[in-house]
């Protein structure tokens, strides 16, 4: 009998062309649901926004640690 961890939490991707993951949202379950109807509005426009960036704009957002890259098996330090 193996140990099956409890999904608890929701998350959001936002993808660019399949190329780059943008993670965007983490929530409880216990908090909230899903997502309201206006914040699925507002998640497909930053998709939109996301898909324009190119990849100097990209590598500068990396940068300035407005995002921060995760590579793939990576473990997370907390």
């Amino acid at each position: 009998m193996g140990f099956r961890a409890a999904n608890r939490h929701r998350s959001i991707v936002l993808a660019k062309g399949g190329h780059y993951w943008i993670y965007q949202v983490l929530f409880a379950k216990q908090d909230q649901s899903n997502i309201t109807p206006i914040e699925l509005r507002d998640l497909r426009k930053l998709a939109k926004v996301y898909a324009q960036l190119t990849e100097e704009q990209i590598g500068d957002l990396l940068a300035m640690k407005e995002f921060v890259e995760i590579f793939h098996e990576q473990e997370i330090q907390k």
